[in-house]
């Protein structure tokens, strides 16, 4: 089992937006099969560095992990109720504002 680093989660997140084709809804590569494989392939290299037997579930998973946490629905809920901009909820997840790329994708 290999430790995520908080230096290779990083560096993994910079990998995974380099590929809009796996997350960028309203790209052309989003349609397209085969450079979304080659995307994943990238990815599940970068993971073999920490892992020599990662597989694309792997990769998959871990960003699904990423992309579910509900740090985004907390702040948007705070939002809504109409909080003061000093009670507002602040996101406690260290990697929260390294994933905000993916936030128009989330509301599409």
């Amino acid at each position: 089992m290999a430790t995520w680093s908080k230096e290779f989660v990083l560096e993994f997140i910079e990998e995974f937006r380099g590929h809009p084709s796996i997350w960028k809804v309203k790209s052309k590569e989003y349609q397209n099969r085969e450079v979304k494989e080659s995307a994943y392939s990238v990815l599940t290299e970068k993971v073999k560095t920490i892992d020599p037997q990662a597989k694309k579930e792997k990769v998959l998973k871990k960003i699904n992990n990423l992309r579910s946490r509900k740090e985004r629905k907390k702040v948007l809920m705070a939002k809504k109720s109409g909080m003061s901009s000093e009670d507002l909820y602040v996101p406690k997840l260290w990697y929260y504002k390294d994933l905000l790329f993916l936030i128009d994708q989330e509301e599409a």
